[in-house]
């Protein structure tokens, strides 16, 4: 990799480039970079780290004293600024390359799987700080309350995590890793299971072979890929009844008034109990995975109890908003169904006598159609919900954004009535503007005792609605 001097990243506003952004920063680097569009508070706040970055894609964009370009998976090689490095001879990566050199540098932990990954990449990053480990991090989040995506740390450890769209994931060499749930989501990637289940397989393949592989034993195409580790593997289950023989085990678990109280066996029968300040049974799975990882690079237990306790939560991961004429607003990253159906059961468990109004923005036309009655039943754990147009991420947007969240409406509305979800119905909403302007509208039951419930579901920008509401956190 070039000298440190200056990097210009190109897609700057993708979660995965901010965090290099201030990898790059810590390290030493002047920045500046691009995107499509920038929120003018997001310009602001990186205008104060020095960071220069301009709304729109041009050649003059690139400043005259760049050294290396980095850009995002969804730039194109016609990209002007690519185009005008290639003329000056400046070294450029993509983002999948340039982590890829970083994996090399490192001790990397990569965590790989279809959900959950931002959870437990952040949980083991928290962890290992609190243990003054000091390992560097690039992922696809922020914690909450911070300023920083990912930081550079003064240790050789690098925790990252590993996304599977367009297999960037082979491009790592992690010494440690970790894999969740493997399921069909990246449709334009994997068109059948076995395409899926091959790139994950390949993943684990590429783990270190003196390393480790912590694997969610209770997916079964999670199983079938680990088997071409060539590294130990450390299974862990959440299935209290499982007597398997060399894993982790879930004994116990519980909701208390600030999270998750569980109780885990380890392989050598030892028990261990432990609290997390999130909700629902799916994040005991990531905060297990990252339990495990940080034992075996040498955490004491007492300290990762400690730690797990202090856990700040991440940005629009079960994100509380605010509120706003009687509505409690969370707000949650959750674009497929079995994250939908997680997030809705921990918002039951939190708040357990509340009215669920869930507002949801589908990502992706293909993720849609393919998952479509999936998506209806998850979403029907609700009293109300209202599906948005589509969000056509990598996708050329045509008249499906609207007439596929309108079939998923329609079929929302067909499902059978559940005496759970009396209340539930389906609604259409033709964009954020108008969402925004029906919650002036919403009726609320007066004198209700249970707690009105407002949740916004969605991988795209449904969280912009919050820059217009009073009194929101911005």
């Amino acid at each position: 990799m070039p000298a440190k001097k200056h990097a210009h990243l190109v897609g700057l506003c993708g979660a995965g480039m901010r965090s290099l952004m201030h990898y790059l920063l810590a390290q030493g680097w002047t920045v500046s970079g691009s995107d499509r569009s920038i929120r003018e508070q997001d310009r602001s706040e990186w205008a104060r780290s020095g960071v220069q970055a301009f709304a729109g894609h041009d050649e003059t964009n690139l400043p005259e004293q760049t050294t290396m370009l980095i850009y995002s998976l969804a730039i194109p090689e016609e990209n002007p600024e690519r185009k005008r490095a290639v003329m000056r001879s400046i070294p450029t990566f993509s983002y999948v390359e340039y982590l890829g050199e970083l994996f090399r540098l490192h001790r990397g932990i990569g965590v790989a799987g279809t959900h959950g990954k931002t959870t437990t990449t952040a949980i083991l990053a928290h962890l290992l700080r609190f243990a003054g480990r000091e390992p560097s991090l690039v992922y696809g989040g922020r914690f909450q309350k911070e300023s920083e995506y990912g930081w550079y740390g003064q240790s050789d450890l690098l925790i990252a995590e590993c996304c599977e769209f367009r297999q960037s994931f082979l491009n790592y060499s992690p010494e440690m890793a970790v894999l969740l749930e493997v399921e069909a989501d990246h449709f334009d990637c994997y068109p059948d299971r076995d395409s899926l289940l091959d790139a994950f397989a390949r993943f684990c393949e590429k783990v270190n072979p003196h390393g480790l592989l912590v694997i969610n034993s209770d997916c079964e195409l999670t199983r079938l890929a680990s088997h071409s580790a060539r590294c130990r593997t450390v299974p862990f289950s959440l299935d209290i009844n499982s007597n398997k023989n060399g894993t982790w085990r879930l004994k116990s678990a519980s909701t208390i008034k600030t999270g998750m109280q569980f109780c885990v066996e380890s392989v050598s029968g030892d028990r261990y109990s432990f609290e997390i300040p999130l909700f629902g049974f799916h994040q005991i799975a990531n905060a297990l995975a990252a339990i495990i990882t940080a034992s075996e690079l040498g955490v004491e237990f007492e300290i990762i109890s400690r730690a797990l306790k202090s856990f700040p939560g991440i940005e629009r991961r079960f994100e509380i908003r605010g509120e706003y004429r009687g509505w409690l607003f969370i707000d949650d990253y959750a674009h497929h169904p079995t994250e939908i159906e997680a997030t809705i059961a921990a918002a039951r468990l939190r708040y357990r006598d509340s009215r669920l109004t869930v507002a949801f923005q589908p990502h992706q036309i293909l993720r849609t159609e393919s998952l479509i009655d999936r998506f209806a039943q998850a979403l029907a754990g609700a009293d109300r919900v209202i599906v948005l147009p589509i969000y056509a991420a990598r996708e050329v947007r045509n008249s499906k954004v609207e007439s596929v969240a309108r079939e998923l409406v329609r079929k929302g509305n067909s499902l059978p009535e559940r005496t759970e979800c009396k209340n539930r119905n389906f609604e259409y909403a033709a964009s954020l503007d108008h969402l925004r302007s029906s919650l002036d509208d919403s009726p609320i039951v007066e004198g209700s005792t249970s707690q009105n419930l407002f949740l916004t579901l969605g991988a795209g920008n449904i969280d912009w609605i919050y820059h217009d509401l009073p009194g929101f956190i911005r």
